[in-house]
């Protein structure tokens, strides 16, 4: 991003404006920042330590990322660079629409809004939506939001700065290049064929410098970094959701199909045995509470393969001895009648 940051576009407004590949870059990395950190913490933390903690953290995810985080990092950035967390780098800023003024509180609070409570509202929107409970409300709301979000874009795109965004539009906020040419120059670096002086204070500004050239360049090294960090972890994402469905196929495959239900037998209910249809002779009980003949039972599950002779059900104290015949290993009790 650095490379269109630093494109000869033109003099004046036209070389402060970013283009809408900039602004649109921008926006994309910041919607996926929280998914990706959402599905990091998910597998890798959650997953591997469900603590009550960590339970919560996942579960109110929107709210302390968007309430707290979020909060504190965007409004440390509005008050010392003018800009958002991942707009500064991607070498962008905000400006109000009379030049050469900055941010005012309200377009701060307006900024704000944007980046944070419309982001908040359209994750609750969307959860709500997949869970049936705004019925068709959801996917309306939000193909109108993108439909109007398309004809700002456009407007930006003929040559209006401050229509990036619905809100940049209602409160005049304009959207720029963060300017390093005055800061570079303000720093007058002293000539080489000066003496350096020795004394402490001379240390002290050789340290700052130093510091300051280290800093420089690990921020530089950060924005360089951030985009590819982003996409590394949507790519990762994408080929660990690939290798849990190939695997979820082949179990698929391997797994034993469920049984079916049972078949309850349509026979009258008598008082007698239900095997051979008289008066109960010594009595037993199955373990589906169905009373019968003991010679009965032994007879019936020696032939049908250990199931009840009322309900079909497969009775689990039914086993098949050494010479391969169902018999009763546990499950039958005698009735004293």
């Amino acid at each position: 991003m650095s490379f269109y940051a630093n494109l000869p576009v033109g003099v004046g407004d036209v070389a402060a404006q970013p283009t809408l590949f900039e602004v649109v870059s921008s926006e994309e990395v910041e919607a996926l920042l929280p998914r990706a950190l959402r599905y990091v913490l998910a597998r890798h933390w959650v997953a591997g330590r469900p603590t009550r903690v960590n339970l919560w953290l996942h579960n109110r995810f929107d709210e302390w990322y968007f309430g707290v985080v979020k909060l504190a990092v965007e409004w440390y950035h509005l008050q010392t660079h003018g800009t958002t967390f991942v707009d500064k780098f991607y070498g962008l800023g905000r400006a109000s629409a009379v030049e050469g003024t900055p941010l005012t509180r309200v377009q701060r609070i307006a900024v704000m809004l944007q980046k944070i409570v419309v982001p908040y509202v359209e994750e609750k929107l969307q959860r709500y939506g997949e869970v049936g409970l705004l019925g068709q409300w959801v996917p309306l709301a939000t193909r109108l939001i993108r439909l109007l979000d398309l004809l700002w874009k456009l407007r930006y795109l003929q040559g209006d700065p401050c229509s990036a965004g619905i809100l940049d539009y209602l409160f005049r906020i304009r959207r720029t290049r963060l300017a390093t040419s005055s800061a570079d120059s303000g720093n007058m670096e002293p000539s080489s064929s000066r003496l350096p002086r020795s004394n402490w204070y001379s240390v002290a500004g050789q340290w700052a410098r130093g510091a300051g050239t280290v800093g420089n360049a690990a921020l530089y090294s950060c924005s360089q970094l951030f985009p590819l960090f982003i996409f590394s972890l949507k790519v990762y994402q994408w080929l660990q959701d690939h290798a849990d469905q190939q695997r979820g196929s082949q179990g698929d495959e391997d797994t034993v199909p469920a049984p079916g239900p049972f078949k309850m037998s349509t026979a009258p209910m008598t008082s007698g045995c239900p095997v051979c249809r008289d008066e109960v002779r010594n009595a037993c009980v199955l373990e589906t509470g169905v009373v019968v003949c003991y010679p009965c039972a032994l007879a019936y599950v020696s032939s049908h393969e250990g199931k009840c002779p009322v309900t079909g059900k497969q009775l689990l104290g039914c086993t098949l001895d050494d010479e391969g015949q169902w018999t009763f290993r546990d499950g039958l009790r005698k009735l004293l009648i």
